[in-house]
């Protein structure tokens, strides 16, 4: 039967479509539910452990003796067939059947490793698997990029090999769904939460970042590091007082729990006085979370000057004006503007901005004396008769009523002679004689 072309094209590109689409939607973890916190959980079998090994989390049997601890350590709480073990059950039961029924998903070999590098996705592997050497999982970037491996079968590792998380991979969303044993081999890491439906075995120095559930059969240990998979919890920073301020001032920060501030600080408590967006990062090998953020708002101090004359002679005054536009507070005690002043002295003012922020300026103001200003000759003469006034020698300038700028005049005619004598510093000064001509 004959397939008209563009049908034929519609139906290639609906494919391809479909296949894309597949391909960038992740199916979401699966809730473990009660059995959350556990590093090592068997539903039913021995809980046994020989040597050093330390577990950071909670482990436990629902059904099976349980020996080795101490010597082992267990950071955190040891559960033996009480309640929590019966709420964990039925939910490591669950788990392990949602991954075991995710459709889809890429058909790989049954050989893991040997510096292998896979991307986010879901694995098939048709039969029981071996790692061996390096894996490498690649996140690309997005820390919540999920890898599931669905293995028909056991799963073992060989000496040394290792699992590898890089470019944002997160230890919480890597799953390895095992239809039957797990043997992780001497000195091997291996990383990710297993679920098992069967026999859990770590040999001698082997390292499991992650969890190991089992929905049946023995949890075997021996000098092992086991530390359950821990999604960060964010911290909680709150400030000591007012977050918008004035340069100078500060406020403390406090609340980092085990996370590092956006200053690079790695304190409980930080002290900022820079304007700034705060917050601080908590991480795990599940990857990172932000605290709640503090804006820090630091307000530049108002521009302070005084302008007006600063030189005056005595018995003058001067008005001295800080910048315009502020609340003011003159060391006078005054709160205009501008004040007027005549005694020499220094003068300060604080200027307050709409922001609240305050500088403070101040001008120094010189009051210059007056020079000596006397006349001296004879004041009565006869007609006909001269006299000579002559103001003090010295200053800078003279200038007398009759407009001679000599500091002496000869005159012969009555009347009252004034005299304007100006000092070295500017300042004036004017005294005055009365000739009196007798007939």
């Amino acid at each position: 039967m004959k397939i008209k072309l563009p049908t034929a094209l519609t139906a290639i590109m609906l494919f391809l479509a479909l296949n894309m689409s597949f391909a960038q939607i992740q199916p979401p973890p699966p809730d473990l539910g009660d059995a959350t916190n556990f590093a090592l959980f068997t539903s039913g079998g021995a809980f046994i452990n020989d040597g050093a090994t330390v577990v950071t989390g909670d482990i436990g049997t629902h059904v099976g003796a349980f020996s080795g601890f101490p010597p082992g350590i267990v950071i955190g709480a040891v559960h033996l067939a009480d309640v929590v073990t019966a709420a964990a059950e039925p939910d490591v039961e669950s788990a392990y059947m949602y991954l075991d029924n995710i459709a889809g998903g890429s058909v790989i070999g049954t050989t893991l490793g040997g510096g292998q590098l896979l991307t986010p996705d879901v694995y098939i592997l048709g039969a029981a698997a071996n790692l061996d050497g390096a894996l490498t999982l690649d996140g690309e970037g997005n820390p919540d990029a999920i890898f599931i491996f669905q293995i028909d079968g056991a799963l073992s590792t060989t000496v040394n090999s290792t699992v590898t998380l890089i470019n944002s991979a997160s230890l919480c969303n890597v799953y390895w769904q095992v239809n039957g044993a797990v043997d992780l081999g001497e000195n091997s890491v291996f990383r990710g939460t297993i679920l098992a439906a069967g026999a859990i075995s770590l040999l001698e120095g082997a390292d499991l970042y992650g969890r190991g559930l089992t929905t049946a059969g023995q949890i075997d240990l021996h000098n092992n590091i086991v530390t359950r998979s821990i999604d960060p919890v964010a911290s909680v920073i709150s400030a000591s007082g007012a977050i918008t301020f004035c340069i100078g001032g500060s406020v403390t920060l406090s609340g980092n729990v085990g996370g590092v501030w956006s200053t690079g600080a790695t304190t409980v408590s930080i002290t900022v006085s820079a304007s700034g967006d705060y917050f601080v990062t908590n991480t795990t090998e599940c990857g990172s979370i932000n605290s709640n953020h503090i804006i820090v708002t630091v307000n530049p101090l108002p521009a302070c000057s005084i302008s007006g004359a600063t030189t005056i002679c005595q018995g003058q005054t001067t008005q001295l004006c800080a910048t315009p536009g502020m609340l003011y507070m003159w060391s006078t005690g005054a709160i205009t503007d501008c004040i007027t002043v005549s005694t020499a002295g220094s003068y300060s003012v604080t200027v307050t901005d709409g922001n609240g922020c305050s500088s403070v300026c101040s001008a120094t103001v010189t009051v210059n004396p007056l020079p000596a200003c006397t006349i001296s000759g004879a004041t009565t003469i006869c007609e006909g008769q001269v006299t000579q006034l002559c103001a003090p020698a010295g200053a800078s300038g003279y200038l007398w009523s009759t407009g001679a700028i000599t500091n002496c005049i000869i005159v012969s005619t009555a009347g009252s002679y004034s005299v304007t004598v100006t000092g070295a510093n500017g300042c004036t000064s004017i005294c005055s004689a009365t000739v009196t001509v007798n007939p």
